[in-house]
């Protein structure tokens, strides 16, 4: 339940209970979990994990300001570093990639004071290793706003070891495949040829799908 189902305690990561079946899109972002014994297999393969929320569960949220909710900083970087103890605990090592949020788009100044709290709560507690990503936007040219958002302050752009978008917008451009160029283009220029995850692509316009995953 990498999503508002998370308990406060942070006892049902993998909690199989928790995890509605659904088709694509109609349940997020409360249909995920992290099954440690899958990740285990994939650690035993060479594979690597990455861990990122997505919408954050209402405990983290501190009393509304100005009409909006504020997040509670320590109950978010709480809530990765139990999640690295247990990932530890289960596979022998934390993850290899943590991300700052999933697709939501959140003023500058939040996202900075994520980033800077995530990184010294993972130095420490002795988590040094693990590296960090932006938040990561639907496409890569609403990505381009988010890496300029980040990069505008040296201190945080210095703390983010890799760029990250997810890219569904390189399906607009199938039968002109040279038109997400520009974008390419876009992103680089924004990034600064920061190294890049792709954190999520894959083929969900339903124009280019058959009828049913």
């Amino acid at each position: 339940p990498i999503g508002t189902m998370l308990k406060e305690d942070l006892s049902n990561w993998d909690s199989l209970e928790d995890s509605v079946p659904h088709y694509y899109g109609s349940n997020f972002p409360n249909s995920e979990i992290s099954d440690f014994e899958y990740l285990k297999k994939i650690r035993a393969l060479g594979g690597i994990v990455w861990f990122e929320f997505w919408r954050l569960p209402g405990w983290m949220k501190g009393p509304a300001s100005k009409g909006k909710s504020t997040l509670e900083i320590g109950k978010y970087t709480g809530a990765i570093l139990a999640y690295c103890r247990e990932l530890e605990r289960h596979t022998g090592r934390p993850p290899d990639v943590v991300g700052i949020q999933n697709e939501l788009t959140q003023p500058a100044e939040a996202w900075h004071d994520m980033a800077l709290g995530l990184r010294s709560a993972l130095d420490s507690s002795g988590f040094t290793d693990v590296k960090i990503h932006m938040a990561d936007a639907g496409g890569l040219s609403k990505g381009v706003e988010f890496a300029k958002a980040f990069s505008s302050s040296s201190e945080v752009w210095n703390i983010i070891d890799y760029s990250a978008s997810h890219m569904y917008d390189y399906q607009d451009h199938f039968e002109k495949p040279d038109g997400f160029d520009p974008v390419l283009y876009r992103w680089a220029d924004s990034t600064d040829q920061k190294p890049f995850l792709s954190t999520e692509l894959c083929i969900n316009d339903p124009g280019w799908q058959v009828g049913s995953y």
